[in-house]
């Protein structure tokens, strides 16, 4: 009996699937190798175990000890960080730049040994990306067909999702926000979605883009959305008081608009920013944001103009604003390119239920686009990290920036198409009436 010739689409799971069993295997192995001889807790590049979670640890830890006052000072924090892990590199720091009720939250788990708090908190990351996949299997049909097996694998060997999860950043948190906020868009749990998506006030960029234009094209949403935000800014007054408030909301300004006290390095940096310097040395963050806010505005106009879309062409929305989010954001680091994951699932899944896309069963073209594209989502993060440090250039944003005009046209087609759809039917009954 002849073995059945694999499809082409089935040839392109398997090796998505070999590649993120690779990535499943060499990315903790390597992590874990690069912390020998074991004698401490710090690797051989001098970074701690945890990485970006010190960050939490030590904010957690003022809050604990009542030293409030000094959350937002960096000597402070190099100090006790240094007490912490005698053994770290010198260069590296990593002020505190959350909100308040953050390091609040963040106490309990200072009080614990580090290396246990690094491990209860890595869990948390893990059990918010697998709990943000099992609320979008009730809604993307993806989720539940032939194509999951794939799919989930490759979301968890993304390089990215990997790096967030070793490197001890919250950003599944955010994931899980917008997963929940999809779920109660879909069911038209109006209040629920803002109250869910408020809760990104934890780090007030990472969803701002998404979360204005989700606001704006249902204003209902507001009604769930500021009685949270006004909850943990009550929270963030009775950590840190009036004056910690307004130091924190300085600070915020920094951040959208100008520059740090300890800047980032470019190459650590994915949005569209970094390119707008030549235009506006100084303010490209500023101006960064600024033309997000016109895409979000022109989007949500075109989509208000439509009556009725439907349940594609809201996803495909959905999905354009996630990348629009990580492209013109004032800042994203290479782990809150974690949310391109759910752009990605909402555009698969619109293009999959939507004959006219390219990635239906007519899928030639469909198979074409996935081979070029997923090498760019997958490895082009790392990549472009590593170029940026000899270029000083991040050529990432650029592939991200042609997808998102790929969205957006797909996009505007699935708008157009109904207006054609309506006025051929009056064509036709004006026909038939004559």
């Amino acid at each position: 009996m002849n073995d059945i010739e694999p499809t082409p689409k089935q040839r392109l799971a398997e090796r998505v699937q070999f590649i993120a069993s690779a990535m499943l295997i060499i990315f903790p192995v390597g992590w874990f190798l690069w912390f020998y001889p074991y004698d401490d807790l710090i690797d051989r590049s001098g970074t701690p175990l945890g990485a970006d979670y010190t960050m939490f640890y030590v904010g957690g830890q003022l809050v604990a000890d009542g030293a409030t006052d000094q959350l937002y000072d960096q000597s402070e924090h190099q100090r006790r960080l240094h007490a912490l892990l005698p053994g770290i590199d010198e260069r590296f720091c990593l002020p505190f730049r959350y909100p308040p009720f953050v390091a609040l939250l963040m106490a309990p788990l200072a009080r614990l040994p580090y290396s246990v708090s690094y491990a209860v908190f890595l869990s948390g990351s893990l059990a918010a990306l697998i709990l943000s996949l099992w609320l979008l299997r009730g809604e993307l049909t993806v989720l539940n067909g032939r194509e999951r097996k794939t799919i989930l694998i490759a979301v968890a060997g993304w390089p990215v999702v990997l790096e967030t999860l070793i490197g001890g950043q919250a950003s599944f948190f955010a994931m899980l926000i917008a997963s929940a906020a999809i779920v109660c868009w879909q069911r038209q749990r109006w209040t629920l979605a803002g109250a869910v998506l408020a809760l990104a006030l934890y780090k007030p960029n990472v969803l701002a883009l998404f979360a204005l234009a989700c606001l704006l094209y249902r204003p209902k949403m507001l009604r769930g959305a500021i009685p949270v935000a006004l909850g943990l800014a009550a929270l963030s007054l009775a950590t840190v008081g009036f004056d910690g408030l307004v130091e924190y909301a300085c600070l915020g300004t920094q951040l959208a608009s100008g520059t740090w006290e300890l800047e980032t390095p470019l190459w650590k940096v994915h949005g569209l920013a970094s390119w707008l310097a030549p235009f506006a040395s100084g303010h490209e963050k500023a101006l960064s944001c600024l033309i997000g806010l016109l895409f979000v505005v022109c989007l949500v106009i075109r989509w208000r103009s439509v009556e009725n879309t439907d349940r594609s062409t809201q996803l495909l929305a959905l999905g354009l604003l996630l990348a629009i989010n990580s492209l013109l954001n004032a800042y994203t680091p290479i782990y809150d390119l974690t949310l391109l994951s759910l752009a990605a699932l909402l555009t698969i899944e619109s293009c999959a239920t939507n004959p006219r896309c390219a990635f239906g069963d007519q899928a030639a073209r469909g198979i074409i686009w996935a081979y070029l594209l997923l090498p760019v989502l997958y490895f082009g993060p790392h990549m472009s990290q590593t170029a940026a440090k000899v270029t000083g250039w991040q050529f990432f944003p650029l592939a991200l920036a042609a997808i998102a005009v790929w969205q957006g046209r797909l996009f505007w087609l699935a708008t157009v198409q109904p207006a054609r759809q309506h006025t051929s039917g009056l064509t036709t009954q004006s026909n038939m009436a004559s």
